[in-house]
């Protein structure tokens, strides 16, 4: 990312949290095509995620684009789990994670609540769940 993206972050009212369509799908190919050394298994459980209808399934869109996904999926009764966070490289420093969690955290609280797990080894997203 360039010097001058991270130095103007995204504002928090450009950055629009959105549940999931299938016509997302090419943008969040493009997204993940460098994570994880090009092995990110979002792109094989994208299809299964849209068709989840009792998780929730979010994007965050800037200027019309993808640049950030979140995935939030019922365990069983009373048990969630929060995983696939990424943000583009291209948009990473912009507060586009935080946004993503926070509104992911909101469904839960309103319509999931009971427990809610995830497993991280980024330093920046065990930040955000201890805030």
């Amino acid at each position: 990312m360039a010097e001058t993206d991270r130095q103007n972050p995204a504002q928090p009212s450009e950055v629009i949290c959105r549940p999931a369509r299938r016509e997302d799908t090419a943008d969040v190919i493009e997204l993940t095509r460098t994570i994880w050394d090009g092995h990110d298994y979002v792109p094989e459980a994208w299809e299964e995620w849209l068709q989840d209808k009792e998780g929730y399934l979010v994007v965050a869109e800037l200027a019309g684009e993808v640049v950030g996904l979140v995935k939030l999926s019922r365990l069983g009764p009373g048990e969630w789990w929060l995983q696939g966070l990424r943000v583009d490289p291209a948009h990473e420093g912009q507060h586009i994670a935080s946004r993503l969690h926070d509104h992911l955290l909101g469904l839960w609280e309103t319509h999931c609540g009971g427990l809610l797990r995830l497993t991280t080894y980024r330093p920046q997203v065990r930040h955000l769940c201890e805030r």
